[in-house]
């Protein structure tokens, strides 16, 4: 087995505006997830299956930085993250993504 096998899921960051479908389109890259507010997390993530996968809500409303960036580096399956902008995102959990756009389609009803 050499790196080349080796599968490395990077975090995926989704952006866009209210109503674009920032989580819904997050729920089609994960199956039965576990969703998280960037504000509120308190919860041991050994105890998610590798297959759920994470959700992080609205990371741009005064983010828990050490706790996200924990989930980050210990978590092995796939991590969503949405945000309204990327500006607002802080840097060192922005590098660590693959950055997706929301659609311009809008779903506020």
């Amino acid at each position: 087995m050499g790196f080349k096998n080796l599968d490395i899921k990077r975090p995926i960051l989704l952006t866009g505006k209210t109503g674009t479908g920032k989580s819904t389109k997050a729920k089609t890259f994960v199956n039965d997830p576990v969703i998280f507010y960037a504000d509120d997390i308190n919860y041991d993530i050994g105890s998610i299956p590798i297959d759920n996968g994470i959700i992080i809500e609205d990371i741009h409303i005064k983010p828990d930085k050490d706790a996200i960036l924990n989930i980050l580096r210990t978590y092995k399956g796939q991590i969503v993250i949405t945000s309204i902008n990327e500006k607002s995102v802080p840097k060192n959990i922005k590098v660590m993504c693959k950055i997706k756009r929301a659609g311009s389609k809008n779903y506020l009803e």
